[in-house]
């Protein structure tokens, strides 16, 4: 008997996720290693539905003065970047044009965490994270450089 309310899932899309993002590099952008550590949140970023319900965690690679990922914390909800209750909860009046229609990235209260063992680039390779990544929870916890998050 079929139960049309019950999706079916692989067992390999239980694992959660985390999602990477990279840092502005100083004085680059708006979208430091300052920023999240002032705001507690990260925007604006591309993310399609489909990940949304599997990202548990959030991690930052940043560039200088090393490139590494340095930090990493426990997501609290993934919200579109217009949405009413997060501009008013982190005092934002108003978006740019180009951040419609992406999501800003909130975190769990006291989660953000700098990492003792920073996971690399591997030097000399060109091997940043430029873009939004996506890796499973147990490939970054064994991870020995950015290229083994993929």
């Amino acid at each position: 008997m079929a139960y049309p309310n019950i999706r079916t899932v692989s067992r390999e899309d239980l694992e959660p996720v985390v999602v990477i993002c990279a840092a502005s590099p100083r004085g680059g952008g708006d979208y430091g290693e300052d920023f999240l550590l002032n705001n507690y949140y990260w925007k604006p970023v591309k993310i399609s539905d489909g990940w949304i319900p599997r990202i548990k965690y959030f991690a930052l690679y940043v560039t200088e003065p090393e490139s590494k990922v340095k930090y990493f914390a426990e997501v609290s909800r993934i919200v579109d970047v217009s949405d009413f209750e997060f501009m008013s909860r982190h005092g934002i009046s108003e978006i740019k044009p180009e951040e419609k229609g992406k999501k800003a990235i909130e975190l769990k209260n006291y989660s953000l965490v700098e990492l003792k063992d920073p996971i690399p680039a591997v030097p000399g390779r060109g091997g940043g994270i430029q873009n939004i990544k996506y890796s499973k929870i147990s490939k970054f916890i064994n991870a020995k450089n950015v290229q083994d998050l993929d």
